[in-house]
């Protein structure tokens, strides 16, 4: 259970130094993003544990940027040499993986893309209200800045059923897209 409580915990808080160097300890004085991330956390878990009616909670990230390399293969040679493959430094450009996934069914959906940018963003919530059909959509993200641009914002207001839940700093941990791209990154992939 999380606790809302806007006082800290008895034996908390921040000490200052006094006139003679000796630290006070000050009762109420809690940063205030603290009491927040509290709150954002204790609200995205009660989202994951017991989501609102009709509603559909997505985590959503991205991966990447993730660049085409050559790696040698793993196949058995006959004679005294080891098995060996030419090096490549070319360089093939780039991708970016974008990512939606839901925690309660385990569906997952993912686009990419040659940049990480505002407009990719947005196809990203087009694919989820497309690939995940509800009434309303409870969206589970970072602050990156392409989430939270204008242009962003604009869409989202044209889209009442989508509601976003941003993460607190330093709460990555949060969002369980995170294990679907360790996932992910560990398939072998065919080449």
């Amino acid at each position: 259970m999380v606790s809302t409580s806007l006082t800290p915990p008895s034996g908390h808080g921040w000490r200052k130094k006094g006139s003679n160097g000796s630290a006070s300890k000050v009762g109420s004085m809690k940063p205030r993003s603290t009491t927040r991330s509290s709150w954002k956390k204790g609200a995205i878990i009660a989202a994951y544990m017991k989501p609102p009616a009709r509603t559909r909670v997505i985590c959503i990230d991205e991966l990447g940027p993730l660049a085409v390399k050559t790696y040698p293969g793993q196949e058995w040679v006959s004679g005294g040499h080891r098995a060996t493959f030419e090096p490549d430094y070319g360089r093939r450009g780039k991708i970016w993986v974008h990512g939606a996934f839901e925690p309660a069914t385990g569906q997952a959906a993912i686009l990419t893309t040659a940049a990480r940018d505002s407009a990719s963003h947005i196809r990203l919530i087009e694919m989820v209200m497309r690939e995940f059909p509800a009434d309303r959509w409870l969206l589970i993200e970072d602050n990156l800045s392409t989430h939270t641009s204008h242009l962003v914002r604009l869409a989202l207001a044209a889209w009442p059923e989508v509601q976003v839940l941003f993460l607190p700093k330093y709460a990555c941990w949060l969002n369980l897209i995170e294990p679907f791209w360790k996932q992910l990154k560990s398939l072998p992939l065919p080449r």
